[in-house]
């Protein structure tokens, strides 16, 4: 069991109502009923107890939507597919009292079950193996990837192109014991903006990253990865001259104040 708050209020009477927000967890009666659930458009946080298909059913206009709990309860559940609106989802993986690094979600609902019209999503302490970055590979939507506070863990990330991330434009990874991270030269065809925050044990930023990348900001990384930053940049700088290079603007490396050595 999560952390979660009981909304007693009927909701799904209030028509204004267009956005409920929260810091904790919280379920909904599925007993109490309403017109005004179409009109809503945001709905954060959601304990995943009340993330079902009839929820989701009364609900059909949602854009943005947060969830909590023990996401492992979604893996087969279709319930999500349904919000073909939904643009923003973040997923907070919660299994109070346990730990959620000694009891990491095994893996993501296949990407068929996923909103299909998704453009950002945010992960955070799933501590998932580095294996099912490819099933994010196929939400063919998909704009916007956070990663946060241990999303994904493992040592070794091996990053191939085979037509994944093909809309993917900014990358975030904040927390993570990645060490090891290859990318072939396929590999995330439009990505514009790349944060790493926290990775303190990267080895290195694959430089085949280069060819399409606008902005590369680093915060707490190891030597040998800022030097990877310098050396993507000068590969950048290398390329200013060519005509579309140009066009889009350049590129800017951003390197937090304690990193600069």
């Amino acid at each position: 069991m999560s952390r979660t708050f009981e909304i007693k209020a009927n909701i799904w009477k209030m028509r204004q109502l267009r956005h409920f927000k929260t810091k904790a967890a919280i379920t909904l009666s599925s007993e109490l009923r309403g017109e005004a659930a179409e009109n809503l458009q945001g709905l954060s946080r959601l304990s995943t107890q009340c993330c079902t298909e009839d929820l989701f059913n009364r609900t059909p206009n949602l854009i943005n939507l947060g969830i909590r709990g023990d996401l492992a309860t979604l893996s087969d559940s279709k319930c999500l597919r349904k919000l073909n609106r939904l643009q923003k989802l973040k997923l907070v993986y919660d299994v109070f009292p346990n730990v959620t690094s000694e009891y990491p979600l095994s893996r993501l609902p296949q990407p068929d079950r996923f909103p299909p019209n998704l453009k950002i999503l945010e992960l955070s302490a799933t501590h998932l193996n580095w294996t099912h970055m490819s099933t994010l590979g196929k939400l063919g939507a998909l704009k916007v990837l956070k990663l946060k506070d241990f999303a994904f863990m493992g040592k070794f990330w091996e990053t191939r192109g085979d037509g994944e991330f093909v809309s993917l434009e900014f990358l975030l990874i904040a927390r993570t014991d990645l060490e090891f991270w290859t990318a072939s030269s396929d590999c995330f065809p439009g990505l514009k903006c790349l944060v790493l925050k926290n990775c303190e044990i990267l080895e290195e930023i694959p430089l085949m990253l280069h060819r399409s990348l606008q902005v590369l900001d680093i915060e707490c990384v190891s030597k040998t990865a800022v030097a990877s930053a310098r050396k993507i940049e000068a590969e950048e700088e290398n390329m200013q001259g060519q005509q579309h290079r140009a066009k889009r603007g350049g590129f800017k490396l951003v390197i937090a104040p304690g990193d600069e050595r």
